[in-house]
């Protein structure tokens, strides 16, 4: 790790990138007794500025009323996915959602895998079912920590109009206002076997409510930053 970091350093790296040199620095400040903490504390608010002004770019969609063509559904499923990216962002600036970290707290569980709240690539999660085809749109941002998995997603079933996307928060029963069956809400989901995971949803009219209960559950779990 460089000893001086300039925002001109930070700029020319992707959304992942800066992910990664942003855990690594974390790490370095937790773990390291050497010249190096100084610089990693200079960085990270560096780092966590950038991403900040990236995601302060990225218009937040409203639903389109009527079918569209293929590229107008892109487009709203890459402005959908940047949101998702947007919120990941700001959560982890506020908590500590690293995979490291999920794993040592949950180190009392047998075969515990974490879940990182985006792609490897930075962008936001695409679904099974999406890549399956189907369903038209299935982008999500997840988190998992001893026995408690949430997501947030934001689907469109296969030949419905964009003013019918759906924005979809899955958790443990005990944690929604609302609950559903899974299958209920979006067509691709086995009751039997989601019932069996104990896992149910709840629908949200719009991405700020659904973000913001989603929030409020990430504060219910996830460890904050140090």
């Amino acid at each position: 790790m460089p000893k001086n970091w300039t925002t001109d350093d930070l700029t020319p790296m992707d959304d992942a990138a800066l992910l990664r040199l942003l855990s690594n620095a974390r790490s370095v400040t937790q773990r390291e007794k050497s010249k190096l903490v100084d610089s990693a504390l200079a960085l990270i608010p560096l780092i966590e500025a950038e991403l900040t002004r990236r995601a302060s770019s990225r218009p937040l969609p409203s639903k389109t009323q009527g079918r569209s063509p293929a590229s107008e559904k892109g487009r709203i499923e890459r402005q959908y996915a940047d949101a998702l990216v947007e919120l990941a962002i700001s959560l982890n600036n506020r908590f500590d959602l690293s995979r490291d970290t999920a794993k040592r707290l949950s180190s009392g569980l047998k075969k515990f895998t974490p879940r990182s709240p985006l792609g490897k690539n930075g962008d936001a999660l695409v679904g099974g079912s999406k890549l399956a085809g189907r369903l038209a749109i299935d982008r999500y941002t997840a988190y998992r920590i001893k026995e408690e998995t949430i997501s947030l997603s934001v689907i469109l079933e296969k030949n419905a109009l964009l003013s019918e996307i759906k924005f979809i928060v899955q958790a443990s029963p005990h944690f929604l206002t609302n609950p559903q069956p899974l299958s209920s809400i979006r067509s691709t989901v086995n009751d039997r076997a989601s019932l069996a995971k104990g896992e149910m949803g709840q629908l949200f009219d719009n991405f700020d409510a659904a973000s913001a209960f989603y929030e409020s559950l990430v504060a219910k779990i996830a460890p904050a930053q140090r």
